[in-house]
C-alpha cells in the first residue's frame, strides 16, 4: 500500500495536471484498504463492517480536531 502512494506521489509530481484526480483516487483506495482489511481481519457482514468504519472514522476526525485546538491554544498562549 505505502509503495502505491509513494508511486502516487511521484507521479503527480511529473503530471501536475493529473493532481486533483489522483488525490481523489488516492482517498478512495484508502477507504476501501480500510473497510476491506476490517471485513478480511474480523470476519463479519458488510454493514457492521461499513458502522464500525464510519464510527471509527468520526472519532478519528473528532480527536484530530480537538489535537489541533488544543495545539494552537497552546501556541497561543505561548507566544
Amino acid at each position: 500500500m505505502f509503495g502505491r502512494l509513494l508511486l502516487v506521489g511521484h507521479t503527480s509530481a511529473l503530471l501536475p495536471r493529473l493532481t486533483g484526480w489522483m488525490s481523489v483516487a488516492v482517498t478512495l483506495y484508502i477507504a476501501w484498504y480500510a473497510y476491506r482489511s476490517m471485513r478480511v481481519v474480523y470476519g463479519q457482514n458488510r454493514s457492521l463492517t461499513l458502522g464500525k468504519l464510519v464510527l471509527l472514522s468520526f472519532f478519528y476526525l473528532v480527536s484530530g480536531a480537538l489535537m489541533i485546538g488544543l495545539v494552537s491554544l497552546y501556541s497561543v498562549f505561548t507566544l
